[in-house]
């Protein structure tokens, strides 16, 4: 089994190590505690199931078509100042 340590998954799920910090504080990411400094470690079935859990799926919605007329522009309904 491989354990990455809280700069890798921040590295490779793009995110910034406080972030990541906060998912396993939140208990949406499951990591271990190695060694006398208490090291965290994420295993790599918590990191998939991370990563399965929290996907989006973007749907690709068409554009709506453009018709021949455009919008008038927006005019300023402030009158400029006249110099004196």
């Amino acid at each position: 089994m491989k354990f990455y340590t809280v700069d890798e998954v921040a590295s490779l799920l793009r995110l910034g190590k406080r972030t990541v910090y906060y998912y396993i504080e939140a208990g949406h990411l499951r990591a271990i505690q190695v060694g006398e400094r208490k090291a965290l470690r994420i295993p790599e079935d918590a990191l998939q199931e991370f990563i399965k859990l929290n996907q989006t799926v973007f749907e690709i919605v068409p554009l709506p078509k453009r018709t021949g007329r455009r919008k008038k522009s927006f005019k300023n309904p402030v009158p400029k100042r006249s110099r004196k």
